[in-house]
C-alpha cells in the first residue's frame, strides 16, 4: 500500500487528454493510482492549488486564452513550489522553449504520451515519494476489479453505439465487482420536483439490461436515497448498509438479493450530473483506496461518454431544427437552440453593418428565454472587437473586469463570453456569433467547437441574404442613382392611393424633367452627365419627408410622390423648393454646371383616381411648364388651364 497519498492536478481544457492521463496512471500503478484533480481553466487551477496541496501539476501550454507559462508564473508568485510538467503539441515550439526557461520540470509532447513517458515524468519529479509504494500484489478481488474496469473503460473509449455500449460496460462492471445490479441515474432539477433523477441505463443479474420508459423522472424519496443526495451533489461517494437500506431502495435496485448500496457520483464539466448505483449482495463491503479510485475514474469516463453523446444529439437537433430555415427564421431558430445546447442565458447572431466604425446589427438574440428584437451595437472596447477582427474571443470568467464600463455586459450581468466570426466565401467577416452568460464558462473547447460549426452556416446565410438583397435592390432601384425605379414607384403609388381612398386624403405626383440636359450631356460627355444626374437626385432626396418618394424613370425624368398632403399648395411649396435647390451651380470634374427643372403637378382625386391617370396628367402639366419657358412648375388643368408659376 502507498504510505503517502500522491495528489496531482491536471490543468487542461481538453477533457480527452485528462482521461488519457488518468487511464495511463491506472496502468502504471495497479495497486494505487495517484489522486488526480482536473481544472479546465487557469482560474479553476489557481483556486484548487490555493485550497489544497499538490505534489505535482501538469499544465497544458495552451489554456483558456492564456498559456501554461503564465499560469506557472502566477503559481510561483503565490509561493507554491511543486514541480510542474508542461504538455504541448508539436506546433508549439516557442512555448515549449519558454516552458523550459520558466522553471518547469519537464515538457511532454501530447502525441508521445504513454505509460513510460508519464511514469518517467512522475517518478523523476517526485522521486522518493513514489518509491514509498510497496510492490505487493493486489488481492484477487482487486485484481478482478482492475481488469473489469480496464475492460469497461476500453469499451467506452471505442464504442460506436451509445446505448448498447454503456449497458455492456455496466455488465462488465457488475461481474467485476460481484454486484447484483448497476444503475446509471441523471440528476434532475425542476420546479415541480426539486430533488429527482432519471434512470438511464441498468444491468441486473436476474434481468440483464433493463429498458426504462424514456424521460421517466423518479424522486430520490421514491428510491430511498433522500439522505444520500447532499453527499452525491458534493461529488462524494455515498453508501447505504443493511441497517440504513430502505425497503423502497431494496425493491428498486434488485429485490431481496440487494443488501447494501454504493453510490458513485458522475460529474460532467466539474458539475454533478448523476450517479452510478451499485446494488451489493453483501451487507457491508470494505473498499480499498485503489478500488475507490478505479471506480471513480470509470465514472469519469462514463460521464465523458455521456457528454459526447449529449453533444452529438445536441448537434443533430440544431442541424435538424435549422436545416430547412432561411433568413430571419434561421437566425432565430439558431440562437434559441444554441442557448439550450450550450447552455447559455444569452446568444446572439449579428451582421456587420459598418466594419470601419465597428457597427453591427443583432439580427437575432435570445435573452433569458425570450427573443431580442434587432438593434445596432458597436463592437469596440468589448470582447466582440476581437471577433470583428476575425479572431475567436473567449473570456471564461470575470469578463466585465477586462471591459469595465461596457453597458451591454453590465446589463446582462455578464461573467463569461465566447464568440466566433462568421465569414463569407471570400473569408471576409460578415457577422458575429457569440454567447454571454452570468456564470463562468467551464467547457470552452466544446462551446467554441459548436459555435464555429454554426458560424460557418450563419456566414453562408448572411452571404445569401446580402446577395438576395442586392438582387432585390437591382430589381426595384435605379442602378445609377440608387433611387426607386418605375416598378417600385408604381407599387408605392398604388399603396398611397389605397390609403388615400380609405382615409379620404389628398396626394400629389410631381413629374420632373431637366431643362437642356441633352446639350449639357453632349458638351461635357456622358461620364459628367451621369455625375450630374446623381448630384441632382441627391438634392431632390434631401428636400423630401420620410414618407415621400423620389424615383428615376430613366434618362433625366424623375417623379416625386407626396402622400397625405393637406392641400395642393403643399405640392406647390415643394415644387418651388426643388426649383430653388437645383438652380445652385454644380461643380463636377472641374466644371461648373448650371441646370434647371420643369415640373408638372397632378393632385388626387381632382386630377385622377388611378396611378396611370395621375402620371399621365402630371406629364402633360410638365410639358406646359416647358412650353412656357422652363425653370417652373405647372398644375394640371384640363385644356389650357392657368399657369402654375
Amino acid at each position: 500500500m502507498v504510505k503517502t497519498p500522491i495528489r496531482i492536478l491536471i490543468a487542461d481544457s481538453d477533457e480527452d487528454d485528462v482521461f488519457l492521463i488518468k487511464d495511463l496512471m491506472l496502468e502504471n500503478w495497479p495497486g494505487h493510482a495517484p489522486k488526480v484533480d482536473w481544472a479546465a481553466t487557469s482560474a479553476r487551477a489557481l483556486s484548487l492549488i490555493s485550497s489544497q496541496a499538490y505534489h505535482l501539476c501538469f499544465f497544458d501550454l495552451k489554456l483558456d486564452g492564456t498559456d501554461g507559462v503564465e499560469l506557472l508564473r502566477r503559481v510561483r508568485q503565490r509561493g507554491y513550489d511543486m514541480p510542474v510538467v508542461f504538455m504541448s503539441t508539436d506546433r508549439e515550439p516557442e512555448l515549449a522553449l519558454q516552458a523550459k526557461n520558466s522553471g518547469a520540470f519537464a515538457c511532454i509532447q501530447k502525441k508521445f504520451l504513454s505509460t513510460d513517458t508519464l511514469k518517467q515524468s512522475i517518478e523523476g519529479a517526485l522521486g522518493p515519494l513514489v518509491a514509498e509504494t510497496e510492490e505487493t500484489a493486489p488481492p484477487a478481488a482487486e485484481k478482478a476489479l482492475e481488469e473489469g474496469v480496464a475492460e469497461a473503460a476500453q469499451l467506452l473509449r471505442s464504442l460506436s453505439d451509445h446505448g448498447t455500449g454503456i449497458t455492456e460496460a455496466l455488465a462488465i462492471l457488475c461481474r467485476a465487482t460481484d454486484m447484483e445490479s448497476v444503475h446509471v441515474f441523471q440528476h434532475l432539477e425542476s420546479p415541480e420536483e426539486p430533488h429527482a433523477c432519471i434512470p438511464w441505463f441498468a444491468w441486473e443479474k436476474e434481468n440483464a439490461p433493463i429498458a426504462w420508459e424514456k424521460g421517466l423522472a423518479i424522486s430520490y424519496a421514491e428510491i430511498g436515497l433522500t439522505d444520500c443526495y447532499p453527499t452525491l451533489r458534493d461529488n462524494r461517494w455515498a453508501r447505504q448498509d443493511a441497517a440504513s437500506l430502505t425497503e423502497s431502495a431494496r425493491r428498486f435496485f434488485g429485490g431481496d438479493a440487494v443488501r447494501s448500496l454504493t453510490l458513485v457520483p458522475i460529474a460532467i464539466d466539474e458539475t454533478f450530473w448523476g450517479f452510478l448505483a451499485f446494488g451489493d449482495g453483501r451487507e457491508e463491503r470494505e473498499w480499498a483506496q485503489g478500488a475507490v479510485e478505479r471506480l471513480q475514474a470509470l465514472a469519469d469516463r462514463l460521464g465523458n461518454e455521456i457528454r459526447r453523446y449529449r453533444d452529438e444529439v445536441t448537434f443533430r437537433t440544431i442541424v435538424d431544427s435549422t436545416a430547412s430555415q432561411v433568413g430571419d427564421d434561421f437566425f432565430r431558430s439558431l440562437v434559441r437552440h444554441l442557448a439550450l445546447a450550450l447552455p447559455a442565458n444569452h446568444v446572439y447572431v449579428s451582421e456587420v453593418v459598418n466594419a470601419r466604425h465597428s457597427q453591427c446589427n443583432i439580427l437575432a438574440g435570445w435573452e433569458n428565454g425570450k427573443f431580442l428584437s434587432e438593434q445596432i451595437f458597436k463592437a469596440s472596447n468589448n470582447p466582440s472587437e476581437e471577433v470583428l477582427a476575425g479572431m475567436m474571443s473567449v473570456h471564461p470568467d470575470r469578463v466585465r473586469d477586462d471591459y469595465q464600463g461596457d453597458p451591454f455586459l453590465a446589463r446582462l450581468n455578464a461573467r463569461s463570453y465566447a464568440g466566433v466570426p462568421c465569414f463569407d466565401a471570400a473569408f471576409k467577416v460578415v457577422g458575429l456569433l457569440f454567447v454571454i452568460d452570468d456564470k463562468p464558462l467551464v467547457d470552452q473547447q466544446r462551446t467554441l467547437s459548436i459555435l464555429k460549426v454554426f458560424a460557418a452556416r450563419a456566414g453562408a446565410e448572411l452571404e445569401r441574404k446580402r446577395a438576395e438583397g442586392k438582387i432585390r435592390n437591382l430589381a426595384y432601384h435605379d442602378a445609377l442613382t440608387g433611387l426607386p425605379n418605375r416598378v417600385l414607384l408604381n407599387d408605392r403609388l398604388e399603396m398611397a392611393l389605397a390609403s388615400s381612398r380609405r382615409n379620404q386624403n389628398k396626394l400629389a405626383v410631381l413629374f420632373i424633367d431637366f431643362d437642356g440636359f441633352k446639350g449639357i450631356n453632349d458638351r461635357l460627355g456622358h461620364a459628367l452627365g451621369d455625375q450630374l444626374l446623381k448630384a441632382v437626385a441627391e438634392r431632390l432626396r434631401q428636400c423630401l419627408r420620410k414618407q415621400d418618394t423620389v424615383a428615376r424613370l430613366g434618362g433625366d425624368e424623375f417623379v416625386v410622390l407626396l402622400p397625405e398632403i393637406h392641400a395642393p399648395a403643399d405640392a406647390g411649396n415643394l415644387a418651388r423648393k426643388l426649383l430653388t435647390v437645383v438652380r445652385a451651380p454644380f461643380e463636377l470634374g472641374g466644371e461648373v454646371v448650371h441646370i434647371t427643372l420643369s415640373i408638372g403637378v397632378a393632385i388626387y382625386p381632382k386630377d385622377g383616381e388611378s396611378s396611370k391617370t395621375l402620371l399621365k396628367h402630371a406629364d402633360e402639366a410638365l410639358y406646359r411648364a416647358k412650353n412656357r419657358g422652363k425653370d417652373s412648375f405647372y398644375f394640371y388643368e384640363p385644356g389650357t388651364g392657368d399657369d402654375g408659376e
